[in-house]
């Protein structure tokens, strides 16, 4: 399984870049949108490493710092923090509340990668190389899996779209315009808005996904295991009498 590692930030933009980043080099990135959210998963999903805006939703990046170090995690995940050039702040309190690296907005595959590459060689995490074609595979699948879910999407919405805009539109709106001329229009907006909604959706979801994941794979591994000890046991006796 893929080194989780956890990013805080609002911007889809952000969260697509640094997860296709990060999983060219095999760490598997668990993208939330708030503080208050990410700090209620960072126990149960025990990240070996934290990326987070300098401004976060729902807390200070202060306090996130120190809600982090209060969970004594055992390693403590370092953390890289991203800045933007207006940001202001003390960078030695940083450093001190856990803070290993800085990487500045708007954001750089390549500067992304001279912060995190470090990071993981001290936390002894083995990586991928991003030039092997094969460690790009599962990021075209991704994208694949992507394209294949909006086009599925866009379709189911361009069916249920004419009469959702009769209900919920202005009548005058909805006598001024053709039927046809309006899911036009409502289509074009959709397929502009979808990409950033679907990868927000996945995103709040897949933690949970990988959650369950990892549940129903321990229980499966606990039965079989006990499955094979008792035939074992069967063995044993039927071979004693």
């Amino acid at each position: 399984m893929p080194t989780r590692l956890l990013l805080v930030d609002g911007d889809p933009a952000v969260q697509r870049l640094i997860e296709h980043t990060t999983l060219s080099l095999g760490l598997d990135a668990a993208c939330f949108k708030d503080a208050v959210t990410a700090l209620d998963a960072i126990g149960r999903l025990k990240p070996a490493l934290v990326i987070a805006s300098y401004r976060l939703t729902g807390a200070t990046f202060i306090s996130f710092c120190e809600r982090l170090a209060g969970m004594e995690l055992t390693p403590s995940p370092p953390i890289v923090a991203l800045v933007s050039p207006e940001d202001q702040f003390d960078e030695a309190e940083l450093r001190f509340l856990g803070v290993k690296s800085f990487v500045h907005k708007p954001l750089q595959s390549d500067d992304l990668l001279q912060a995190i590459r470090p990071l993981c060689t001290e936390l002894g995490l083995r990586l991928a190389n991003p030039k092997d074609p094969d460690a790009a595979r599962p990021a075209q699948a991704t994208a694949s899996g992507s394209a294949d879910l909006a086009e599925l999407v866009a379709r189911e919405v361009g069916k249920q779209l004419p009469r959702l805009l009769q209900a919920e539109l202005p009548s005058q709106v909805v006598q001024a315009y053709p039927r046809e001329d309006m899911t036009l229009i409502a289509m074009e907006a959709v397929q502009q808005a979808l990409p950033d909604i679907s990868h927000q959706l996945i995103a709040d979801i897949k933690p949970m996904i990988q959650e369950r994941v990892t549940e129903i794979t321990e229980r499966l591994v606990r039965e079989l295991i006990e499955k094979r000890l008792a035939e074992r046991s069967l063995d044993g006796t039927s071979q004693g009498t």
